[in-house]
């Protein structure tokens, strides 16, 4: 630092005695042409920042289209996958979100793991497809269904965690489970084929990230 003091003194006693009052300014390592000029910290931050949000950039390159929610008759394996989600949604209580989510395989739709935003963590903001895709060893190739019910609240006097609160219809309505685009990225990343989400009691949204895997 002191360094450059010294030399930019210099610079100004030679600019006095050639008559310039004022030297010209040395151009700073973050300075770009018609913009103004960033600390180098902050110019790694906003940098970061970019990468940020280029990683949760909307998907717009992935195929979208909606599917009748299945039934016995039209397809048994993928109805069984969407209760396994909607189960796990229901063990939430008490909270505004209350997902549940189900890594599933083939065109069986075979159940491989479950998740949902309550566990393993606790906390509201890991989406229930991440709490899925941590720790699993291989996702590529397989599909996620995501399901997601309306908030409810414990009724007084009555177990939260009991199979009885958790399974009364008026609880169970279904609602818009689409994937932020964060987890869409990181989906995307991990080889995730599909995504199944549910949209309403008779619609189920379908996003095909992979077709190939």
């Amino acid at each position: 630092m002191g360094g450059s003091r010294a030399s930019l003194r210099r610079e100004k006693r030679k600019a006095k005695a050639n008559g310039d009052a004022h030297p010209p300014k040395r151009v700073k390592a973050c300075e770009v042409d018609g913009a103004p000029s960033l600390p180098a910290a902050a110019a790694v931050v906003l940098e970061r920042a970019r990468a940020v949000d280029s990683a949760a950039s909307p998907l717009s390159s992935a195929r979208e289209w909606q599917i009748p929610t299945p039934t016995p008759d039209t397809d048994d394996a993928l109805l069984a996958a969407l209760h396994m989600a909607v189960e796990q949604a229901a063990t939430i209580h008490g909270r505004k979100y209350r997902y549940g989510a189900l890594l599933i395989a083939g065109e069986d739709h075979v159940p491989l793991k479950s998740g949902s935003n309550k566990k393993p963590f606790l906390r509201d903001n890991i989406h229930a497809e991440m709490s899925v895709l941590k720790g699993c060893p291989r996702p590529a190739g397989k599909d996620m269904l995501i399901a997601r019910l309306a908030p409810c609240a414990p009724e007084p006097g009555r177990d939260s965690e009991s199979e009885s609160f958790s399974s009364k219809p008026e609880r169970r309505k279904i609602l818009n489970a689409r994937p932020c685009e964060r987890c869409e990225a990181k989906m995307v990343s991990k080889g995730i084929r599909r995504c199944y989400f549910t949209i309403n009691a008779s619609s189920i949204g379908v996003l095909e990230y992979n077709p190939d895997s």
